[in-house]
């Protein structure tokens, strides 16, 4: 797992226990009792624990996938039976297990989803509000001064030719082409922490814009999103690719 996703556990199981504690929701109530306080909260950790799990066993799952989807589908699935699981059976260590029954499951699984339903959207905005204040990455031309300036998102590949490099950006659904002349190692150090790869001599990849990779033999190709170019996966730069897509 990389920093994002431990940066939104976090988010989860803080955001979890501070939603239960203010709220106190089907009848949860911790009378200003610290030891209550603490017992309660832990159901926040406990889902962003379960949430950790099930991210290690959808890696395992679908390790090497072709499909984002199939990886999503792979997370929910799991994690909509995992998460519950784990709260339930922390909800029974703390009651002495006097509700260890399938009715006493379906009941935390009812109210984890309306719980989750309130979580997820919090947390996500959250997310988006940091995202936004990601800082811009500059391309620079080495001919008469001449920059691109534009958020990470929103370049979908840099292509090499010779002494310039074509720029694809993403504009309302449309791929625009601008060349500039520059090489792709100087630009690559712009493009530190963000998705931009370099996956081959000749390209640095946005990985958010691919849509799935396939693999026949030694041969290594990304499909983006946003053009028809299917770009070869160098084998000096496969291994990071691969775990791009295992850890997302």
């Amino acid at each position: 797992m990389n920093l994002q996703h431990w940066k939104v556990l976090i988010a989860v199981a803080s955001v979890t226990a501070l939603f239960i504690l203010l709220f106190q929701p089907f009848s949860i109530k911790h009378h200003g009792d610290l030891v209550y306080i603490v017992a309660i909260a832990g159901y926040g950790f406990v889902g962003a624990l379960a949430l950790y799990i099930n991210e290690l066993i959808s890696v395992r799952i679908v390790k090497v996938t072709s499909s984002k989807n199939l990886h999503l589908i792979t997370r929910f699935a799991v994690g909509s039976i995992l998460v519950p699981a784990f709260i339930f059976l922390y909800k029974n260590i703390l009651s002495g297990f006097k509700d260890f029954s399938f009715y006493g499951f379906s009941i935390v699984f009812y109210r984890t989803v309306l719980i989750a339903t309130f979580i997820f959207p919090i947390v996500y905005l959250i997310q988006k509000k940091k995202d936004n204040k990601i800082r811009k990455v500059v391309l620079e031309s080495e001919s008469k001064g001449e920059k691109i300036i534009v958020a990470p998102e929103e370049i979908v590949l840099l292509e090499s030719a010779s002494n310039y490099v074509f720029v694809y950006l993403l504009n309302n659904n449309n791929v625009q082409k601008r060349l500039i002349r520059n090489n792709l190692k100087k630009l690559e150090k712009e493009m530190a922490a963000t998705s931009l790869f370099r996956v081959h001599r000749s390209y640095i990849v946005n990985m958010i814009h691919v849509i799935f990779y396939e693999k026949k033999g030694e041969v290594f190709n990304l499909h983006l999103s946003s053009t028809d170019q299917i770009i070869p996966v160098s084998r000096k730069y496969k291994s990071r690719v691969v775990n791009f897509f295992s850890n997302h």
